[in-house]
C-alpha cells in the first residue's frame, strides 16, 4: 500500500480513537483516515462504499462484542463476502469482536488489566515478522481463547499473566481472510517495539 491509501476507521466510541489514527498516519503517510461510528451506518448502505477504501481500521471500545450496541456494525465487518472483503486491522475490542466472529470463546480476566504494560511474546511472523522486543499498555477485563479445533483463527502473541490470568491471547489473524488483530493498544506511548512497527508490517500484508 505505497500509493495513496483510503482508509476506513470504524470508531467504537474510545477516548483512544484519534491517538489510534494518529499512529495509521505517521505509519502509512499517505493513508487518507476516514472515521465513522459504529451506529453511524448499516452495513448494506456501507457496502457500495467499501470499492473506495483499500483497508479497514476496527477501533478499541468500551463494552462486549457481544452486545450489538457496544460493536454495531463490526458485527458484520469481519464476515464481508469475497466481493466485498478488505484487509482489516482489530485493536482490544476489535480483537475479541473478530475472534468470537470465528469460534473463539469470550472470557473474563480474573485480574483486569487496566494501564498495565506487560512483555509481549510473539510468533515472529505475519504482524510481527521482523519485530524484537514487545512491551505493550493493556486495557481490558475481557479476553479470547481458541479451542484447539479452531481451524480457522491462528494464535500470533501472548502475554504471561502467571497466577493472575494465566496466559492471555494477544494477537490472531484468520488463516484464510486478510484478517488481523490485537488486543494491546499499540497506539500508546508506553507500548514500545509492537506499536508502529506492526502497523507498517499490516500494510505490508495489505
Amino acid at each position: 500500500m505505497e500509493q495513496e491509501s483510503h482508509i476506513l476507521f470504524i470508531d467504537s466510541y474510545d477516548s483512544f480513537t484519534h491517538n489510534l489514527v494518529a499512529l495509521c498516519r505517521k505509519s502509512l503517510s499517505t493513508a487518507h483516515i476516514h472515521i465513522i461510528r459504529n451506529d453511524s451506518i448499516d452495513i448494506n448502505a456501507l457496502l457500495p462504499y467499501l470499492k473506495y477504501f483499500s483497508a479497514i481500521i476496527v477501533g478499541p471500545g468500551p463494552g462486549s462484542p457481544l452486545n450489538p450496541r457496544d460493536i454495531g456494525i463490526v458485527r458484520d465487518i469481519w464476515k464481508l463476502g469475497d466481493q466485498h472483503i478488505l484487509p482489516i486491522f482489530g485493536v482490544c475490542l476489535g480483537l475479541q469482536s473478530l475472534a468470537i466472529s470465528y469460534g473463539a470463546r469470550l472470557k473474563r480476566l480474573a485480574t483486569v488489566k487496566h494501564g498495565q504494560i506487560s512483555t509481549i511474546y510473539h510468533t515472529g511472523t505475519d504482524l510481527f515478522k521482523l519485530v524484537g522486543e514487545v512491551e505493550a499498555v493493556r486495557y481490558h477485563s475481557l479476553h479470547v481463547t481458541l479451542d484447539k479445533e479452531n481451524d480457522q483463527l491462528r494464535e500470533l502473541a501472548w502475554a504471561q499473566d502467571g497466577r493472575e490470568n494465566g496466559k492471555v491471547i494477544m494477537a490472531i489473524s484468520h488463516r484464510t481472510k486478510p484478517l488481523w488483530a490485537v488486543q494491546y493498544h499499540p497506539e500508546s506511548v508506553k507500548t514500545h517495539g509492537g506499536g508502529i512497527e506492526v502497523m507498517h508490517n499490516f500494510w505490508k500484508l495489505a
